[in-house]
């Protein structure tokens, strides 16, 4: 599978996040630290991606449908960017 050089970048950045410790792996220990340092528990953190991930699926189903140019407020726009029925509002993850 051919990654593109943004989201290359992005997963490396992703992985510097949770590899806490700085040895090329993540364990439960990095996984924990990186919680902790964003204020979560891991089980809130579970909660939290879940809930995220769920909101970007709804997008993708509604841009699917055509609907997300419909539904996004005011500021909102669809990305085209290889993230096709997201919406963009200028937050970063």
């Amino acid at each position: 599978m051919d990654i593109s050089p943004f989201l290359q970048r992005k997963l490396v950045r992703r992985f510097a996040t949770f590899d806490t410790n700085g040895d090329g792996y993540i364990d439960r220990a990095d996984f924990e630290s990186a919680c902790s340092e964003a204020g979560l528990s891991v089980n809130q953190y579970g909660v939290r991606a879940a809930r995220r991930a769920a909101t970007l699926d709804a997008a993708h189903q509604l841009a699917a449908l055509g609907l997300g140019d419909d539904l996004a407020g005011e500021g909102d726009a669809l990305c085209d960017e290889g993230r096709s029925g997201l919406w963009a509002t200028g937050a970063t993850s």
